[in-house]
C-alpha cells in the first residue's frame, strides 16, 4: 500500500508500473483504488492549496520542481514508515526477551 500511495503522490515508481505490479501479486481492487485516489487527492489539495496561497508567484516553481516536492514528500513518508516499523519490532522484541506474558 506504501508504494501505492508514493506513486500516486510522487509518481515514484511511476503509476503503470504500480497498477501491473498490484495485478500482479493480487492486490485487493478496493485497497488500490482507494490508495490512489487518496494519493492523488493529496497531491492535487497540495498544488491547489499553493496556488490559492501564494497566487502566480508559486506556479513557475511549482512547475519545475513539483516532482523534486513531491518525492521528498515520499522519502519523507518511507522515513517515518520503516522508523515506525522498527521502533514497533524493537519494542516487541524487548517485550519479548524480558519474560513476559
Amino acid at each position: 500500500m506504501l508504494v501505492l500511495i508514493t506513486s500516486g503522490f510522487a509518481h515514484m515508481p511511476p503509476i503503470k508500473v504500480v497498477t501491473i505490479r498490484s495485478g500482479a501479486v493480487g492486490t485487493n481492487l478496493w485497497l488500490f483504488i482507494a490508495s490512489c485516489v487518496a494519493a492523488r487527492g493529496a497531491r492535487f489539495f497540495a498544488v491547489a492549496w499553493a496556488l490559492a496561497r501564494y497566487g502566480e508567484l508559486i506556479r513557475d516553481f511549482i512547475e519545475r520542481r513539483l516532482g523534486v516536492l513531491a518525492g521528498a514528500a515520499a522519502a519523507l513518508v518511507l522515513v517515518f514508515h520503516f522508523a515506525s516499523t522498527a521502533i514497533a519490532k524493537r519494542d516487541y522484541s524487548a517485550g519479548g526477551q524480558s519474560g513476559h506474558h
